[in-house]
């Protein structure tokens, strides 16, 4: 809302600024009730939470949608807060590796998107996977540390899991085969602790998210979980048979997905 002063020798306008922060929320896992939410920074600016490492010590975060867009790591209990790079490229989702000693993540720091490995003090920076003439995107590690998960293609359409040498191609890598959702694309966000499954959010064709879905690697099958999820976070509780997950409306569910029973998260 602009507005030029009478003489001319001033404007004035109205700005805003918006912070996103993350945050933490006690959980008691057999009562599955949560607490207090705690927040963990109070930064100026978009910080996002995007994984938890393995041994319980870390945080991976994004600062999605700045005017620079890097990763960064810091204690789970928000202390020790760093930037891991510091470039012009956008770097997305840093995922740590099973042993975490290192993060994935995908960059366009070389013209088009490809998948990367940084090991935790900013070092041993390489590519996991690189398609030549298309984007690779979304690489998450199976608990067994070998088998990698990403996404290529123009739209992110095919899911293949790579193994070593890195970085894997489109000759090393393998396609999976996903079975028909009446054209919703898959976007495959996580793997189960014991290995069986790999989660992952449905997108229509139009762009709208509709739900999430359980891919059984061995099987080659898929189980819908929800058509209610909002975005394509999900993330497994330890024991492989439960998810978290948003829906609309901000509430967090925990969902069994075996029998599919499902139900908010009670936060105080």
């Amino acid at each position: 809302l602009p507005h030029v002063s009478a003489d001319g020798s001033f404007l004035v306008f109205r700005s805003m600024s918006q912070s996103v922060n993350p945050a933490a929320i006690t959980f008691d896992p057999a009562t599955e009730r949560g607490g207090e939410v705690r927040l963990l920074q109070h930064r100026t600016g978009n910080l996002m939470p995007t994984d938890a490492s393995p041994d319980g010590k870390w945080l991976a975060l994004n600062n999605i949608f700045e005017r620079q867009q890097d990763i960064f790591l810091m204690r789970s209990d928000g202390t020790e807060l760093s930037r891991l790079t510091d470039d012009i490229a956008r770097d997305w989702m840093p995922m740590f590796k099973p042993d975490s000693s290192a993060l994935t993540f995908y960059s366009n720091r070389d013209g088009k998107y490809d998948s990367w490995s940084i090991r935790l003090d900013g070092s041993n920076r390489f590519k996991l996977a690189e398609f030549p003439g298309e984007d690779t995107g979304n690489p998450v590690f199976a608990p067994d540390g070998r088998r990698l998960l990403f996404n290529a293609g123009a739209n992110y359409d095919d899911i293949l899991i790579g193994t070593p040498p890195w970085p894997a191609t489109r000759k090393t890598a393998t396609v999976l085969k996903m079975p028909d959702l009446g054209g919703g694309r898959i976007s495959p966000t996580s793997w189960s602790r014991d290995g069986r499954w790999v989660a992952g959010a449905v997108f229509q064709p139009s762009g709208g998210g509709k739900g999430n879905v359980l891919y059984n690697v061995a099987a080659g099958t898929i189980r819908r979980l929800s058509d209610d999820a909002d975005g394509n976070e999900l993330a497994w509780m330890p024991d492989s048979t439960r998810v978290v997950y948003w829906v609309s409306g901000d509430k967090l569910m925990i969902q069994d997905v075996a029998s599919l029973k499902r139900h908010a998260i009670d936060v105080k």
